[in-house]
């Protein structure tokens, strides 16, 4: 590489000048670098000493052994000069010296930079795309699906708020899930918490027991996204999971909260067949737009 480029992996004292080279959701990480940063990989781009560009890296948590591109960026002057390949490969040694199996990334397949992104990622030997989540975007017509009429439970069921479930119950929750094998860890309810919408995320109980939940995050100014649903193994096959989902769904489009957030987006797992046949079938016929998330992913040894 020419030697008024250099690629390295940066300390917490310099991820302030990157910070305007990943997306929002991202920037905590960097703010955050000195509590996540075995787990990190801010790799910065500078030429002739000037932040270029910042490959994001992270070691998943709840997936020892694999770590996600979480984003990639390169000054608009210094693309196509092969540097993203050197990034790339530089992520890689260090993951390798990190003992970590596989890395992956990310993106939706609607996006125009997506050829770009299949050709850099095919000359660092990644393999094929594989769709990981779908998402189904609709506007306020959603609510006139006949299945939204769909809200009763059998007695001896009931919702409620689950932002506002006591602390005490919130931890013997999360203590009778950990470690069941029914439980998806990717549809946890207690992930980002803080962007939970609280008028329409519900919990659902048998008596005096959570038995499921419905919870929905703010996606950005004008989008809510549906992004857990779950009910326990045991009460499944009730219809009360589409009780639920239509009890958010009326709780937000057809009330004052669709002034501010006028748009659903529902995002469903590839793995979660039931829910994805669902969505397809019911949903999809009040959709302005339909997309996938993939992944493509390179198995380093």
């Amino acid at each position: 590489m020419h030697s008024n480029y250099e690629i390295k992996l940066l300390r917490s004292s310099e991820t302030q000048h990157f910070n305007n080279m990943t997306y929002g959701q991202y920037k905590p990480f960097l703010a955050w670098m000195d509590v996540i940063n075995d787990r990190l990989f801010p790799i910065g781009l500078y030429r002739a000493g000037r932040p270029a560009g910042l490959l994001l890296g992270l070691n998943q948590l709840n997936t020892p052994g694999k770590a996600d591109i979480m984003s990639i960026f390169i000054e608009k002057e210094f693309r196509r000069r092969g540097l993203a390949l050197k990034m790339i490969d530089f992520f890689e040694q260090q993951c390798r010296e990190s003992k970590i199996k596989t890395i992956s990334t990310f993106y939706f397949d609607n996006r125009p930079f997506v050829t770009i992104i299949n050709n850099l990622l095919d000359k660092c030997g990644f393999l094929p795309a594989e769709p990981e989540l779908y998402y189904c975007k609709c506007d306020k017509s959603i609510a006139d699906m006949p299945i939204t009429e769909y809200t009763k439970l059998p007695d001896g069921f009931e919702t409620f708020s689950w932002t506002d479930i006591p602390s005490a119950e919130k931890k013997q929750l999360m203590g009778e899930l950990e470690g069941q094998g029914f439980f998806d860890q990717r549809i946890s309810p207690f992930i980002n918490e803080k962007v939970i919408v609280p008028e329409i995320s519900l919990g659902l109980k048998a008596g005096k027991n959570i038995i499921g939940w419905a919870i929905c995050s703010y996606y950005d100014e004008n989008t809510i996204c549906y992004n857990s649903i779950f009910i326990m193994p045991q009460y499944q096959g009730a219809a009360l999971g589409i009780a639920l989902q239509m009890r958010s769904i009326r709780g937000h489009l057809l009330t004052e909260l669709s002034q501010k957030y006028p748009y659903a987006i529902f995002m469903v797992r590839y793995d979660n067949h039931a829910r994805l046949k669902m969505v397809k079938k019911k949903f999809s016929k009040y959709s302005i737009e339909q997309y996938n998330q993939v992944i493509r992913k390179k198995i380093l040894f």
